[in-house]
């Protein structure tokens, strides 16, 4: 299969926040990221479209730091007992 992605991922293991409207977080792990979204698996589907804010720490300069991007659900599949969500940053 040829890959279609403008920007190449990489593997990228580490737990992630989802605020939903600042009514809802999911906590989820992410399995992939690069500069214009990020993969992440989720307990629950959600809903393409959805403008959601993505929450996880990076290690830099020997500390951590939060970070903060918001995004949109590109797509939400189930994947046996979980959903592999693409989020696209904007």
């Amino acid at each position: 299969m040829q890959e279609r992605r403008a920007h190449s991922r990489v593997c990228f293991h580490r737990d992630v926040s989802l605020v939903v409207s600042r009514q809802r977080t999911y906590s989820c792990v992410a399995y992939d990221f690069c500069m214009r979204g990020i993969g992440v698996h989720t307990s629950e589907q959600l809903q393409a479209g959805q403008t959601i804010s993505v929450e996880f720490q990076i290690m830099s300069d020997s500390r951590w730091r939060d970070i903060n991007l918001r995004g949109r659900v590109a797509y939400s599949r189930q994947q046996g007992d979980h959903y592999s969500t693409g989020i696209s940053f904007y």
